[in-house]
């Protein structure tokens, strides 16, 4: 699953939320509100031979990989009215590994995010939005090279965007 696909599963899950808000005040939004909602994705890494780099540096042969994960999405957010809301969120993006008769190296990917968003009514059932946020990107790494093990953590900035069309029964 792609970006795009991601921001667009988001959205549904924001939609639905706000569908049950709808059904249990008898009206759209009864701000403020506040609204979650988990997701799924299908990852593949291409590692442009990176792995088989580091496994030739080790002299630890040709690596078989696992490059295809399942990730998870969680994300809740409070809305302030019916223009703007702040959204948290945290994302699994995958975990990889490569290994060889004497070595194994896995790579976990993580991200937690942070968003302003902004709705657009345009009607009683049409929202457009706008969604802006920074966030933590992070990768965990694990050596296993017969009896000798090494681990390394590092994290970067990121930034997102996001814009949709929230419908309304």
């Amino acid at each position: 699953m792609n970006y795009l696909q991601g921001i667009a599963l988001a959205a549904i899950f924001i939609s639905t939320a706000a569908q049950a808000e709808q059904r249990f005040n008898n009206s759209f939004f009864s701000e403020p509100a506040v609204y979650g909602g988990l997701g799924a994705s299908r990852t593949s890494l291409d590692d442009d031979g990176y792995y088989d780099d580091i496994f030739s540096d080790l002299g630890a042969g040709q690596p078989r990989t696992d490059d295809d994960d399942t990730g998870a999405h969680v994300f809740g957010g409070f809305r302030f009215n019916q223009h703007f809301a702040v959204e948290l969120g945290t994302r699994d993006l995958g975990n990889y590994k490569a290994s060889s008769a004497t070595a194994t190296y896995k790579q976990n990917f993580g991200a937690a995010t942070v968003s302003a968003v902004g709705f657009l009514p345009m009607g009683k059932y049409v929202s457009l939005y706008g969604q802006a946020g920074l966030g933590s990107i992070g990768v965990s790494e694990k050596l296993t090279i017969d009896n000798f093990r090494a681990k390394s953590d590092d994290a970067a900035g990121t930034a997102t965007l996001g814009a949709g069309v929230e419908l309304r029964p």
